[in-house]
């Protein structure tokens, strides 16, 4: 363990209402890592929009009106590369753009690229490339939707990662919380220049705003800059939605769906009763980790070792969610045996049985913590994942948090855990046809 923490200390400015700027002093990277976060309700017919919009505004904007005259800005800034992502926790769709740029202490005759940096991505966000009817351009909406449906279709054939979203589908069946970020293939095909215009207009007016920004980069010029920005946006800022909490589940919900696939999967869904600022919370995510985080976790150890019932088997913690989720890589004959243990293993830790697992998950857990402070990107994302908390907290606080973690206080997260749903993802049977 590397035991210092370096790096972990942030500066937090409030710059407008629901609009904040979270800088991370970091002089010791090659690069730096600038972003804006836009938190939004997630709505049915509003998700596509906002997803084609943010993808938009990140190829040209009224500075660089073609992808040519962006790639050039880019490569005055050393290489610069933009990323784009559309993802969702709580009840919000979460959309993000961000530059990854060389620092600084690199560049030739002082110059300042991470400020230059930001200053291009708020070039595109708040002054996109708009027709004389002040509309994004049929072409470019047509050339993002044909990106987003491509990924659509590269969720669909990812199993892993389309079971997941079938469960989620099934156990929030009613709540924002089961729609795909990106849209569906009916809402992308609806959207229009004036449906995507008014998504980006909106997401301006309403969002929860987050810039963050990892590096050398002087935190006082950066808020200069985005208070600049702002004085030209109406701001009409309303406090994100609550996500919808169920404290337990009453009757559990098992689907199958066969599909031409080779390795079946199982997905468990478990509520969890608790709230995301539950006192208990840092104690549900050593829970978490030693139910199916790493190879000394239950249901690595005895589901997928010594039992041999599937080829992957772990957990992950939604917290805004309040909600858990196991996925195994597994055959459809062992699919009951594999509940069963899973079942067992949850209730082995209510009975207090995890003593060892606790004591190694806290030293990977820990270890884990303190590199998050290796790469600006691990920062970026840390604080990034903060977006809906009223408090930022470093990767050094979570530490003493994990090291404080008691057996007792892992049987009262067990106790807290129902389970709701079970997904399983079977391979067709092959036709026997009558000789």
């Amino acid at each position: 363990m590397k035991g210092s923490f370096i790096l972990t200390d942030y500066v937090q400015k409030k710059i407008a209402p629901g609009v904040e700027l979270l800088a991370v002093p970091a002089g010791r990277f090659k690069t730096n890592e600038l972003a804006i976060h836009l938190a939004v309700p997630m709505e049915e017919q509003m998700a596509a929009n906002y997803a084609l919009a943010i993808s938009a505004v990140s190829r040209k904007g009224k500075a660089y009106p073609d992808m040519r005259a962006l790639h050039l800005q880019l490569d005055k800034l050393y290489g610069a590369a933009i990323s784009v992502t559309a993802n969702k926790s709580g009840g919000c769709q979460i959309l993000k753009m961000g530059i990854t740029t060389l620092d600084d202490r690199f560049a030739l005759d002082d110059e300042k690229i991470a400020e230059a940096g930001l200053e291009l991505l708020m070039n595109l966000l708040f002054d996109p490339l708009l027709g004389e009817d002040g509309l994004f351009s049929s072409a470019d909406i047509e050339t993002e939707r044909r990106v987003l449906l491509e990924k659509l279709a590269a969720e669909e054939n990812e199993k892993r990662l389309y079971a997941v979203m079938q469960m989620q589908q099934i156990m929030f069946a009613g709540d924002p919380y089961r729609i795909n970020p990106k849209g569906t293939k009916e809402t992308l095909l609806a959207a229009t220049p004036e449906s995507v215009t008014a998504a980006w207009h909106r997401m301006l007016r309403e969002s929860k705003m987050l810039v963050t920004v990892v590096g050398s980069t002087d935190p006082e010029a950066a808020c200069a800059a985005l208070r600049r920005r702002l004085e030209g946006v109406e701001r009409a800022y309303q406090p994100m939605p609550t996500p919808h909490f169920v404290a337990r589940c009453e009757q559990v919900k098992d689907v199958r769906e066969s599909e031409k696939i080779r390795q079946g999967k199982l997905v468990l869904g478990f509520r969890v009763n608790m709230r995301p600022d539950d006192p208990l919370a840092p104690a549900m995510r050593s829970f978490c980790d030693v139910f199916g985080g790493g190879p000394y976790s239950k249901l690595f150890m005895n589901v997928r070792e010594k039992m041999s019932l599937c080829y992957y088997c772990s957990a992950r913690f939604a917290r805004q969610n309040s909600y858990i989720f196991i996925q195994c890589g597994c055959e459809e004959e062992n699919m009951d045996k594999a509940v069963a243990e899973i079942l067992h293993q949850l209730e082995m830790i209510r009975d207090g049985d995890c003593k060892a697992e606790l004591e190694s998950s806290r030293i990977a857990m820990i270890d884990a913590l303190d590199g998050v402070a290796d790469t600006p990107n691990g920062l970026e994302n840390w604080y990034a994942a903060r977006l809906l908390d009223d408090v930022f907290r470093t990767p050094a606080q979570v530490a003493e948090e994990t090291r404080s973690v008691t057996v007792e206080q892992l049987q009262e997260c067990a106790g807290r855990l129902s389970l709701d749903t079970v997904y399983r993802l079977v391979a067709e049977k092959e036709e026997v046809q009558a000789q």
